[in-house]
């Protein structure tokens, strides 16, 4: 078999017209800019590199180039020959090793892609995602040459990341609808204590809360505000030590915000040092002072979407 033959099985072949149509194109250039000597130069040059698409282009113009030269220049036309057919049994060396390294890769990602599907199924997102790096790793290792079984491969790859993102995304969205309904029962434990003036039952429903929300994933805007204004009429509520307003429940629908963990500067005691200055001089009313301050350093602000 020769390196038309071997290129052709291989799905190299370019159609009726289009080859022509290449080598027309192509052999204008090759008579106004390099000689024989430096195209085939050029072919040995691509073949070392591994460039064997680039080879062999050149190597068909070179080809169709050598079937035109006319009898009298004979001895270019042995000379170009033999040169072809050198380059014909390296082209074929080079694309079976090629060939033989592809095929393992492709049996070894196809191994890894079934190996991260099942884990991908059984939940275990971080492990699929681990074996789907490494099927990256070694696609990008793959050689250039026979480019339709590596578009096949990679098509396959593609589908399973839009699955492995799809399943991300669902459990993420599980996660934060676990922790929104954890939240939301602790708010509802801390009211009814504010209500039944259990403050101290209050403050420690509403710590656990703040470390909830902390904990929620990445994303998911629109949640996270509606969260955030009942964490906030709830610390309100627990500051003050009684229910002055009742929170209405909203709907819970999808949004993207980011990590929410900064503290609200309006919480910060403002109201309690204005009033502490209206009577400096009323000595009585330090000791209350201070006792408001030692009330404020048990609570924690609520965290403040960013």
């Amino acid at each position: 078999m020769d390196i038309d033959e071997f290129l052709e099985s291989e799905g190299h072949s370019i159609k009726e017209g289009g080859r022509n149509a290449l080598v027309e194109k192509q052999s204008r250039e090759f008579i106004t800019g390099r000689s024989i000597e430096q195209q085939i130069q050029k072919i040995h040059e691509f073949i070392q590199q591994k460039r064997f698409n680039e080879a062999e282009k050149i190597y068909y113009v070179v080809k169709e180039h050598y079937t035109t030269l006319e009898k009298r220049q004979q001895e270019e036309r042995r000379n170009v020959h033999r040169q072809l057919t050198e380059i014909n049994k390296e082209l074929i060396e080079h694309l079976n090793k090629v060939k033989s390294d592809m095929e393992q890769k492709g049996m070894v990602i196809t191994d890894l892609l079934m190996k991260a599907r099942d884990n991908m199924q059984k939940g275990n997102i971080e492990k699929a995602n681990q074996l789907y790096l490494e099927v990256r790793r070694i696609f990008k290792q793959m050689p250039d040459a026979f480019g339709e079984r590596k578009m096949m491969l990679e098509n396959q790859i593609l589908m399973f990341y839009s699955q492995l993102v799809n399943e991300f995304n669902r459990k993420k969205y599980d996660n934060l609808l676990g922790k929104r309904d954890e939240i939301m029962r602790h708010i509802e434990i801390a009211t009814n204590n504010v209500r039944l003036g259990h403050i101290e039952s209050a403050k420690r429903e509403y710590h656990i809360i703040n470390k909830l929300y902390n904990e929620l994933p990445e994303g998911f805007l629109y949640e996270k505000t509606i969260i955030y204004k009942r964490i906030l009429v709830l610390y309100q509520i627990v500051e003050e030590g009684k229910i002055t307003a009742a929170a209405p429940m909203e709907p819970i629908l999808t949004e993207q915000m980011p990590k929410i963990t900064a503290a609200p500067l309006h919480m910060q005691k403002k109201h309690v040092h204005k009033k502490a200055e209206e009577k400096p001089e009323n000595k009585k009313a330090e000791p209350k002072k201070e006792k408001i301050k030692e009330k404020k350093k048990e609570m924690d602000a609520p965290p403040l979407p960013i």
